[in-house]
């Protein structure tokens, strides 16, 4: 896909979040009439196409249980991530949206350190720029994908899956058993398989340039 640009990333989430330029204004919190995105949802980070079971560095689970209309109509959503493995554990706010980038659609995805600094932790794009179906229909998400430590340096380059286990928004990040677990993680990587000719990788220069500048996203 086309390079997207982190500082328009940036940019783009907090216009969708504030309603525009100039002084901040109040989200459009109408209830959404369809779940483009409630659930819960498995996630997993690795770094080697060729090898993705054998190169995960983080792995964990994910509930959107808020949704709201963002300036451009579009739909967006937000919630709580657990980054579950490698020890310790991780938890914090997450964002999912589709925004326009470049003048492309692309579904982005946010997690946040759980920290007063309000640095991301990890962001990944989408690689088509939509959701896709696995082979029973569920929902998944496969892209390029960076993770940052506090200071808003590089920590990882990879690439980023994650797929819908339940639509269930009440759900908690650490419900799902070991077995519900290798389930999604097996659906996972089967749908990562048929997605890999569309993986790609940004300059991740721009990715640490630009995510020293967001910020979590609120209503």
């Amino acid at each position: 896909m086309k390079k997207l640009f982190l500082p328009l990333l940036s940019s783009a989430l907090l216009l969708a979040a504030c309603g525009g330029g100039g002084s901040p204004q109040p989200a459009d919190t109408t209830p959404p009439k369809s779940t483009a995105y409630q659930g819960q949802y498995y996630w997993v980070l690795f770094t080697d196409l060729a090898k993705p079971e054998t190169s995960v560095v983080g792995e964990g689970t994910v509930i959107f249980n808020g949704e709201y209309k963002g300036r451009e109509g579009q739909m967006l959503g937000d919630g709580t991530y657990l980054k579950a493995r490698p020890m310790p554990e991780m938890r914090g706010e997450a964002f999912i949206g589709e925004l326009t980038l470049d003048g492309q659609k692309a579904l982005t995805n946010a997690f946040f350190h759980d920290s007063s600094e309000v640095k991301s932790y990890l962001i990944a794009i989408d690689a088509d720029g939509a959701f896709s179906p696995d082979e029973k229909g569920n929902p998944f998400f496969a892209g390029e994908a960076a993770t940052f430590n506090l200071s808003g340096d590089v920590e990882t380059e990879g690439y980023f899956g994650m797929v819908r286990t339940n639509i269930d928004p009440n759900a908690k990040t650490s419900t799902l058993s070991s077995n519900q677990k290798a389930v999604a993680k097996a659906r996972l990587m089967a749908a990562l398989e048929t997605s890999q000719p569309s993986l790609s990788r940004s300059d991740m220069g721009e990715l640490k340039d630009g995510a020293a500048q967001l910020e979590r996203l609120r209503r």
